[in-house]
């Protein structure tokens, strides 16, 4: 039996490209290639495509962006640095 969500919602890709990528997670290949390596983002996979491209595994991608701290542009909050509530 098929809900009226599963019909309306579409498919999640199983892997965002890097043209993607600021739209899915917010933050550019540039940024993602720092944290990534200092170890703070998904490390991103080959694509067996013509072009040999890259990209980062959806799942990956959206526990990362729920792990991140609530503020603004990815700094601390006040709250965070102990100022103002």
């Amino acid at each position: 039996m098929t809900t009226d969500r599963q019909r309306s919602a579409p498919p999640r890709p199983l892997v965002v490209r890097s043209r993607d990528l600021p739209t899915v997670a917010g933050i550019g290949v540039t940024a993602a290639t720092k944290l990534e390596k200092e170890g703070k983002f998904p490390v991103r996979v080959k694509i067996h495509d013509a072009n040999g491209g890259v990209g980062w595994l959806y799942d990956e991608l959206e526990a990362w962006i729920k792990s991140r701290p609530r503020g603004i542009c990815g700094r601390e909050t006040a709250k965070e640095r102990g100022g103002a509530k």
